[in-house]
């Protein structure tokens, strides 16, 4: 219970920074993707086959200082699997010990006692883990790699046990939507956090091979998401929640990438969001620059009567310009699978009509 409190108060409180933050124009979040490199192979992967060169531990510790020292207090560190640099515990270390709130993207499978020992210390924010089947069968097809079901497990219960928090999550495919809600009740049983996706993207270098695991919209939200209840009503309550700030807006970007948060690549480059291709060279510029910079892009406005300016439905699609720049080249464009799911979820909450 007390637990729940501290995380009640601690939410509220980001809530109140991030508006402190985009009126004064600083960052209070950052995603650091700390390598694009990954010990599986999983078949909807966004990142496969990209070799670009990666900050070494002096320069990733460069630029978090750069972004503690203008205000950041949040870190999401990512992959790839950020534990297979061999210097990961050290930058955790390093960016906890300045004062960091930490939450870890994980496979889990490299998690292994030295690091339970830094975490029951140190204690991250949250680690968060992704799991593709309720048997081992389905999950190491889904990465490819045999065994990685079993060493996910034994993660997860050592963690269970250490009482360190953490979340488990899913993207829901062909290939294991007949285990989607085996796996949710997985979860449930542990007693954690639980989020699913089925929006797999085109692969960052092109290639789209991947979409074949993907599944159709209708058929999404029919077998799955219509009967989570506690889903749909949080989709309701963001629609509400969000009326204020729906279309027409002069700006493509509504989000708070640029404004009160970021991402920062594995080469340094700072952009609004993991999805935005152009960025900013943090670790030779000034933040000054790159706060110029990202404002330069989520200040764009929109250039004519596109379809997604005047739709009504946000955030029910999920589409978003960085999402629409990485599939379509253009920031402003819409992303049909997505589009058809929100209208798909807005016809059942009575948004609009059936």
């Amino acid at each position: 219970m007390v637990k729940n409190k501290d995380n009640k108060k601690l939410r509220e409180f980001s809530k109140r920074l991030a508006r402190k933050a985009a009126e004064r124009g600083f960052f209070i979040s950052c995603t650091f993707e700390l390598t694009y490199k990954c010990n599986l192979r999983c078949i909807h992967c966004f990142n496969e086959g990209l070799k670009i060169s990666e900050l070494n531990f002096r320069q990733v510790c460069r630029i978090i200082d750069k972004l503690l020292d203008q205000g950041c207090l949040y870190f999401l560190f990512t992959g790839g699997e950020p534990f297979l640099r061999e210097d990961f515990l050290d930058i955790y270390l390093y960016t906890k010990r300045k004062g960091g709130i930490i939450t870890i993207y994980t496979n889990g499978t490299l998690i292994d006692n030295s690091a339970l020992k830094i975490f029951e210390k140190y204690p991250p924010r949250k680690i968060e883990i992704s799991i593709y089947g309720a048997e081992a069968s389905t999950h190491d097809f889904v990465t490819r790699v045999s065994g990685s079901y079993e060493a996910v497990r034994k993660v997860i219960y050592k963690l269970r046990a250490m009482n360190i928090n953490f979340s488990l999550k899913t993207m829901v495919m062909t290939v294991n939507k007949k285990e989607f809600w085996k796996i949710k009740k997985f979860a449930e049983k542990l007693g954690v956090g639980f989020r699913y996706d089925p929006v797999i993207l085109p692969q960052r270098s092109g290639r789209d091979f991947n979409l074949v695991y993907r599944l159709a919209p209708e058929e999404f939200f029919k077998e799955i998401e219509i009967k989570d209840k506690e889903r749909m009503d949080t989709y309701l309550k963001k629609w509400q929640r969000l009326d204020k700030y729906r279309a027409p807006n002069s700006t493509i970007y509504t989000c708070s990438g640029g404004r009160w948060s970021c991402s920062v690549d594995p080469e340094g480059k700072i952009k609004p969001c993991i999805f935005n291709s152009s960025g900013y060279d943090l670790l030779r510029g000034t933040m000054k620059e790159a706060r110029s910079f990202l404002w330069s892009i989520v200040d764009q406005e929109w250039d004519g009567d596109v379809e997604c300016r005047y739709c009504k439905i946000p955030p029910l699609c999920g589409n978003c310009p960085g999402k629409a720049e990485l599939v379509k080249g253009d920031p402003q464009a819409r992303i049909e699978y997505l589009c058809e799911l929100g209208y798909l979820r807005a016809r059942y909450l009575g948004i609009i009509e059936m």
